[in-house]
């Protein structure tokens, strides 16, 4: 019990479970979202975790994919299923075609992305590449401007309006926008929705560059199914957790060590126990080297 305790804080801080609470919307446009709300969110992605950690056949890269998740009264109303008549988080399955399915559809996920009124494609994309692929963007310029629609354009007509600026700004834009665009459909607490407040469309696709390769997608489903079956996301689940075990970042001296993890992890079907005893079998966390 107290290791499992120790990995689900790990999972916590991997998948920034604690930027849910706090949050803040606004009663009258977002009346499904109160503290009830938040709990169950919270709790969900805590359930998804240690199934795909501890589950019978778990797979941790199921996490992105997996149409098996969990639904109580209030996170019912936000996914629009039928409400289980509980306060409990009970196993829900999502049905195929519905939008729903994986890490990037859960309310959860929306919530964490997202601004206080409105989502914000380029938040969901650094979560995205950050979290899942390990290839962050690099840090924004000083002084940039706030990108809020002006009168007569959508917030995808603002971003667009960013990019045909130019500048510093353009090229980051150009990687992460497309990501955060095939995210739009679900809204700042995760609803699904087809229009924005002043009733212009939202996009439905976008693209995202994996394992070297671009592909277009449209939704949390079917960016999850990229992710889930990458070589990137491999990595990036042994990157997470070599840092948490060394308490640093990787270097250059821990590209053996990591490869046989990585390699464990991947010959057990993503297994997070051969992920850790990967790792703990390393001599990078057995030794240490003594300065002379």
């Amino acid at each position: 019990p107290r290791g499992r305790a120790t990995f689900e804080e790990f999972g916590r801080q991997w998948f920034r479970a604690d930027t849910i609470a706090g949050q803040l919307r606004d009663a009258a446009s977002f009346p499904e979202f109160d503290a009830t709300a938040v709990a169950a969110m919270e709790e969900e992605l805590r359930l998804r975790l240690e199934d795909a950690m501890f589950g019978d056949d778990a797979d941790l890269l199921a996490l992105y994919d997996t149409p098996h998740g969990y639904v109580n009264d209030a996170l019912a109303a936000i996914y629009g299923v039928d409400a289980p008549g509980s306060a409990s988080l009970t196993p829900f399955e999502f049905a195929e075609g519905t939008d729903r399915g994986g890490l990037f559809t859960t309310a959860a996920f929306a919530t964490a992305s997202s601004r206080a009124a409105e989502t914000s494609p380029v938040q969901r994309a650094v979560y995205v590449r950050e979290v899942a692929l390990c290839d962050p963007p690099p840090p924004p310029p000083p002084n940039i401007p706030s990108i809020e629609p002006g009168e007569g354009e959508s917030v995808q007509d603002a971003f667009q309006r960013h990019i045909d600026q130019g500048g510093s700004c353009a090229a980051c834009h150009l990687a992460l926008d497309p990501i955060g665009f095939g995210l739009e459909r679900y809204d700042s607490i995760g609803r699904l929705r087809t229009s924005y407040a002043d009733g212009s469309p939202v996009r439905t696709e976008g693209t995202i560059h994996v394992d070297d390769e671009e592909h277009a997608f449209g939704g949390g489903v079917e960016l999850g199914s990229l992710v889930a079956g990458s070589a990137q996301a491999e990595s990036c689940a042994v990157t997470h957790a070599w840092r948490w075990a060394m308490g640093r970042d990787e270097d250059d001296a821990d590209a053996c060590g990591r490869a046989v993890a990585r390699d464990r992890f991947a010959a057990s079907g993503h297994d997070f126990a051969e992920l850790v005893l990967g790792v703990v079998a390393s001599d990078t966390f057995r030794y240490r080297r003594i300065d002379p």
